[in-house]
């Protein structure tokens, strides 16, 4: 498709949104947005056409919807219009339309096998939203094979797949064998004969895959594999993704490789077999026929859906501990709700949490769960219950500040709760679980009292009324749950599960009372009297002689029950012969319903640390321009300038229409023509028009060799600059197709202004996910002043104002680095582009307050665009779910990089991208100018948004209920979607108590040594755990992690390459000589002792302090000696090596 001016795309959007039935306000944002991006895209227009780059004008496109990329990226002409004629479809039922659209419209134009192609193509870009470049690059091509039966389809899955994510990939197999049926192809049949097994040689690759190159995200059992294979209508198939070949299935007639086909193997693992149950839902609600299988291969006894339990904390690592285990009563107590910095795949914990796990959990710190899903981050919940800790002189203290955890965490002996974690419904609701019974919680009673209440006179209303204002006693309490028939507050009881009725009477019978007070009891207990206490998670303090101190709700309702006890003891000795626990003896003393305040609990472990920083290559990159070898390991091509005048390297081969001058650049720097391009004959040297050499038909190349003198270079383009750094990093060789080179006065700016840029010539940060619908002035450091100037109705710097579909908190660690790219854009445009004047005029990062930004997922093609309104310390960036949801992503613990809009339009290039396999994801060649609700990703729309769950659903959880059962009880995003209500607001059960902490880089990340990691990981397991389950958790570590870790490094220490030292190129089996063939340099091994054995020193640690079984001794034992044989006799001389901290 020919592509239109960028600035009358713009106007065309904008008409679009004057037309959106949406509050005027909220109108009045969006066509804000869509002037600044304009504005943006006319600087850009103008300094591009000053012809210094691959093309004169701003190369990422603004589109407006998911059917304009869809028909951009891959046609045909027309299906943008079938696609909003049709907008209202599910997504799934919508790409079977389309292909119905091809096949009537295209059917007698196009041949079978390029009509079955762009109906492949077509189904997975819509299913992707148009987003990602899956369909184009992840399905290498389509052919239409031969067989006994009839010609069958067969799809070349490339790498780049892995960007649909698994349900799509595994869908698009579906809809091949719809087309398949259309079209009255054959089925496909896999041989399977001695010699010849296809499904033998795929399973192979599988495991092969898993072994040499890298574990995929789920584990799929040999019986279905075999299953699948057997039963696909259409072949899965595709080039090599790595180096490792098979060994016993090879050479198969069918099959064109014997090394591994990852994209294909990805297709089959994580998406037929691992989505297997989401894939057979969508293909009964289409009623597609001839899937049935399906159900076999996803049923529940089958390995690998999901990540179970067991798996969950078996697959520790290490240095990063496991936090909570289910069934353990310090850990972690599920609670349902979402605050407003929750919600896909946030979770909430309390505040003081963070400090007292010692910062190694902060503000967007990934941790793995087994419920709902498989990932979330953690973000501070006011609703959750506080930890509750054994201080070192015996008292019990519960942490209801991060100060007060702050202040007392060096005193922690152990952690005997770790409070509440939250977890909204609707994260529920999308991974499709069951609830989790729910204790019963203040809300909970809140919302019984109220359905109550509708149905009571307005004599014993107004009675239950005056009992709810002001603080709710013990006493208050009872009566509520007397005249309502409500179980008790739950701030009045405690966990009277953990004691069996002889221990509550034994409790009640020692503890003596020495003072009785409101809300202050002190009592003489024994020490069986301190450990029930704990158990039953009740604060108090230690004071001489053997009494303890306690306050609050606890000592008022233990007060009471030691009165009742004495009263009714005689009473409760009918109970003594019932299987009953204390719980129901405290019923019967307080003659109220006490309800079960245990809940679930949940397995949860640290996953991978938050992350806010600049987006690097390795090495780091100025310029995308090649320096070869001739700037030395750091590609320095300032090292190149001062030591030697000219250096040869391969650009791309571009002539001059005008003057015939050669040229790698798109303007001439003689005549200042637009250049055009050529190709070149390695073989003969000769040029031509086309790939294909004219003078003797060898392949052509559209880059040459080039003869530069770096002086003169330097004059020409860097000289406009004025000053020179003292380093310039280069690439070794440019990867494009065309290799097309940037101009060197961009790198010069760049090293000058200290960034660095990706492989697409932007500048970039990459940040961790944060969701937040609501925010406080005070809390994003920016004025009420400042925020009505950019639309908020907003006061004061405490009110609560509902954040914007596209504006964005970041984190002011991002903000400064971005201060300096906003100062190299500024000169680049007035130093290079020759423009009068800069456009951001940034020196700190307030100035960046209301600039956009562009937000990109790594498996995207296609941005969102954001606008800055505030700044947090936290490693995280803040914004609406919806824009996450725009960029295809939920907030996991995955990171997205984000870049200023012009930098973005001046110099990102299709022609810098690489020519391989993927080269196009993470780029920028789409930006969406405004979100669309109903086209983000679906998962955003599951998303509950409520400001209370209602009684029947807490009722629910405690008989398991499906989630989906009671989605007709709470209203979700998806409720709202083609209605003016769609942006929100978005309501929420609270709102978050900061959005920031005193620390917020976590312990993991600031400790650099691995053995410092270690220990603090098992100093946090020994204040939660006790020595059993902490046992379990060392071996974990030492069987998944260190000892494979030990292993995986010996065998790549055999098997290892060498380097040369001067030019870099590589052996696989050094010559004889011991020095490089090419130059005569030195040969460097790539992998060393001190790799192999880094980690040995944790291992016998943990071996011995630990106190392990008997065979994870012995394997040591085996490590040891095989390292011995390996680097020599004498293993001491290793000891240095070994990483002691």
């Amino acid at each position: 498709m020919a592509r239109d001016d960028p600035l009358d795309s713009i106007d065309k959007i904008k008409k679009r949104v004057e037309g959106w039935d949406i509050p005027e306000g909220l109108k009045r944002y969006f066509l804000r947005i869509i002037e600044l991006v304009r504005e943006c895209y006319a600087v850009a227009s103008e300094a591009r056409s000053r012809g210094i780059d691959p093309e004169d004008r701003p190369e990422p496109v603004p589109v407006y919807d998911m059917a304009e990329r869809v028909e951009r990226l891959v046609g045909p002409r027309g299906i943008g219009e079938f696609i909003r004629r049709n907008a209202r479809l599910p997504r799934e039922e919508l790409a079977l339309r389309a292909i119905d659209y091809v096949m009537e419209e295209l059917g007698d134009i196009y041949p079978k096998k390029d009509l079955v192609e762009l109906s492949l193509r077509l189904a997975l870009a819509i299913l992707t939203e148009g987003m990602t470049i899956a369909p184009t690059d992840g399905i290498q091509k389509v052919e239409l094979k031969q067989s006994p039966e009839g010609q069958y389809i067969s799809i070349y899955f490339a790498g780049p797949i892995r960007a649909a994510g698994g349900t799509e990939a595994g869908l698009i197999l579906v809809y091949a064998d719809y087309v398949r049926r259309k079209l009255g192809l054959a089925k496909y049949r896999p041989i399977r004969r001695p010699g010849e097994d296809e499904v033998q040689r795929f399973i192979e690759e599988l495991r092969l895959h898993e072994r040499e190159v890298g574990r995929f995200q789920m584990r799929c059992s040999d019986e279905q594999v075999r299953m699948a294979l057997e039963n696909l209508p259409v072949e899965v198939t595709g080039p090599p993704t790595a180096d490792v070949e098979v060994t016993v299935n090879r050479d198969l007639p069918r099959i064109e490789t014997n090394r591994l086909r990852g994209g294909a193997l990805r297709v089959i693992n994580d998406g037929l077999i691992g989505r297997a149950r989401k894939i057979l839902a969508v293909v009964e609600s289409l009623g597609i026929e001839g899937w049935e299988w399906l159900r076999e291969l996803s049923g529940e006894g089958q390995q690998g859906s999901e990540e179970n339990e067991h798996s969950l904390i078996e697959d520790v690592i290490m240095g990063r501990p496991v936090i909570s285990v289910e069934g353990c009563p310090s850990s972690f107590r599920i609670r349902y709700g979402r605050g407003s910095n929750m919600g896909i795949c946030a979770v909430g914990v309390h505040p003081a949490v963070f400090p007292l796990l010692n910062y190694f959990l902060v503000i967007g710190s990934q941790v793995k769960l087994d419920y709902p899903g498989k990932g979330a981050i953690v973000v501070p919940s006011s609703a959750a219950e506080p930890p509750v800790v054994e201080l070192d002189d015996g008292s019990v203290a519960r942490l209801s500040t991060p100060e007060e955890a702050e202040s007392l965490r060096d005193r922690v002996k152990r952690i005997l709760w770790l409070g509440d974690i939250v977890i909204p419904y609707g994260d529920v609701l999308e991974n499709n679980r069951e609830l989790r019974p729910s204790p019963y919680t203040p809300e909970w009673w809140e919302e019984e009292v109220r359905e109550r209440l509708e149905e009571l006179d307005e004599r014993l209303k107004s009675r239950i009324s005056s009992l709810l204002s002001g603080p709710l006693t013990l006493d208050k309490a009872l009566e509520i749950s007397r005249k309502l028939g409500v179980p008790l507050y739950p701030r009045f009881v405690l966990r009277w599960g953990r004691l069996g009725l002889s221990e509550f009477t034994r409790l009640m019978s020692s503890l003596r009372p020495l003072r009785v007070e409101r809300e202050l009891l002190e009592v003489k207990a024994d020490r069986w009297c301190m450990e029930a206490l704990k158990r039953l998670l009740v604060p108090f303090e230690v004071i001489k002689g053997g009494v303890l101190r306690i306050r609050g709700c606890e000592a008022e309702v233990l007060a009471r029950l030691i009165e009742e006890f004495r009263a009714k003891r005689d009473f409760l000795r009918f109970l003594a012969g019932a299987d009953v626990g204390a719980d129901k003896a405290v019923e019967v003393l307080l003659g109220v319903e006490v309800p079960d305040v245990e809940g679930s609990g949940i397995n949860v472990r640290l996953g991978r640390p938050e992350k806010a920083s600049p987006r690097k290559m390795k090495p780091p990159v100025h310029v995308l321009f090649p320096i070869g070898d001739y700037g030395g390991s750091a590609r320095d091509i300032m090292k190149a300038y001062r030591e030697r005048r000219r250096i040869v390297v391969a650009m791309s081969f571009r002539q001059c229409p005008s003057c015939g001058g050669v040229t790698p650049y798109a303007t001439c720097p003689r005549c200042g023509e637009r250049t055009v391009q050529r190709f070149y004959c390695p073989k003969c040297r000769a040029a031509s028009e086309s790939g294909v050499c004219k003078k003797c038909g060898a392949r052509a190349q559209p880059y040459r060799e080039y003869t530069i003198d770096l002086r003169e270079l330097f004059e020409s383009q860097a000289s406009c600059v004025g000053r020179l750094p003292g380093s310039l990093k280069g690439v070794k060789s440019l990867m494009s197709a065309e290799r097309v080179p940037e101009h060197l006065a961009k790198g010069v700016l760049r090293a000058i202004h200290g960034i660095t840029i990706f492989k697409d010539g932007t500048c970039r940060v990459d940040v961790t996910n944060a969701p937040l619908t609501r925010f406080r002035p005070r809390d994003v450091g920016v004025s009420p002043e400042i925020l009505r100037r950019l639309g908020y109705n907003v006061r004061s710097e405490d009110e609560w104002v509902d954040i914007y579909p596209q504006d964005v908190i970041i984190p002011r660690s991002a903000a400064e680095y971005l201060v300096k790219v906003a100062g190299f854009v500024d000169e680049l445009l007035t130093k290079v582009y020759g423009l009068e004047r800069g456009f951001y005029n940034a020196r700190r990062p307030e100035d960046l307050v209301g600039h956009l930004i562009v937000g990109l997922s790594p498996h995207t093609s296609a941005g969102i665009i954001g606008r800055i309104i505030g700044f947090t310390d936290a490693q995280v960036l803040y914004a609406h779910p919806l824009w996450h949801a725009a960029k295809r992503r939920d907030c996991d613990g995955d990171q997205d990089s984000i870049m200023l809009l012009l930098d973005a339009l001046l110099n990102f290039s299709r022609g810098y991208l690489p020519a391989g396999a993927g080269g196009r994801m993470d780029a920028p060649m789409f930006i969406n100018v405004v979100l669309i609700p109903e086209e983000v990703d679906t998962q955003v729309h599951n998303m509950d948004v409520v400001r209370r769950y209602p009684a029947s659903f807490y009722r629910a959880t405690l008989r398991r209920a499906s989630s989906k059962e009671v989605k007709g009880q709470i209203p979700t995003v998806g409720d709202h979607l083609w209605s003016p209500l769609k942006y929100g607001p978005f309501p929420s059960t609270e709102d978050p108590p900061m959005l920031q902490l005193r620390v917020n880089k976590s312990r993991y990340s600031e400790l650099k040594s691995m053995k410092r990691k270690v220990e603090e990981q098992l100093r946090l397991m020994g204040l939660i755990f006790e020595g059993g389950e902490r046992a379990r958790i060392v071996e974990a570590v030492l069987n998944k992690h260190v000892f494979p870790d030990i292993v995986g490094n010996l065998r790549a220490f055999a098997t290892q390459a060498f380097r040369c030292k001067k030019c870099g190129r590589r052996y696989r089996r050094p010559p004889l000589s011991g020095l490089c063939e090419a130059c005569g340099g030195e040969l460097l091994q790539t992998v060393h002792a001190k790799g192999v054995v880094k980690y040995l020193g944790i291992a016998r640690d943990l071996v011995e302090r630990e106190g392990v079984g008997e065979y994870l001794r012995a394997r040591l034992e085996l490590l040891e000696r095989e390292i011995s044989q390996t680097f020599g006799p004498s293993k001491g001389t290793l000891e240095g090596y070994v990483e002691e901290g």
